[in-house]
């Protein structure tokens, strides 16, 4: 969220090599980290993409295929979750920083559908700032 370009891409380097190290360890894995599925990490790194896009563009492409990657990756319940809402508003304002807001209209449309489904003041309004 401050901008450090390098720094970022740094940490999520090394949290990839975490990530992998851990993968390999899943028996000593505890219960209560059952939401770290495949695309959690890469929906993390998307959100920090996606902000690192407001001031370098090139990042938003990044971001729009971890984002897009991390929540195609989703069960379905997670997948209809309202933390999961919240990394398809960070798809769609990468998206607006491209210029695509076809494409973020369409995530808002989405995201206000859950909303409506799960009664989340919160997400109905990220919707809204799609638009």
């Amino acid at each position: 969220m401050l901008g450090d370009a390098r720094e970022t891409d740094r940490l999520l380097d090394l949290a990839d090599e975490l990530a992998e190290q851990a993968g390999q360890r899943l028996h000593e894995t505890p219960p209560w980290l059952y939401y770290q599925v495949d695309g959690f990490f890469e929906l993390h790194a998307g959100q920090a993409w996606r902000y690192l896009g407001r001031r370098d563009p090139g990042y938003n492409r990044k971001a729009i295929d971890a984002l897009t990657a991390g929540l195609a990756a989703l069960p379905a319940d997670m997948r209809a979750s309202e933390w999961a809402g919240d990394f398809v508003y960070h798809l769609g304002r990468a998206y607006v920083q491209t210029g695509e807001q076809e494409h973020a209209a369409a995530l808002a449309e989405e995201l206000a559908g859950l909303a409506g489904r799960i009664g989340s003041k919160r997400l109905a309004q990220q919707a809204g700032a799609l638009r």
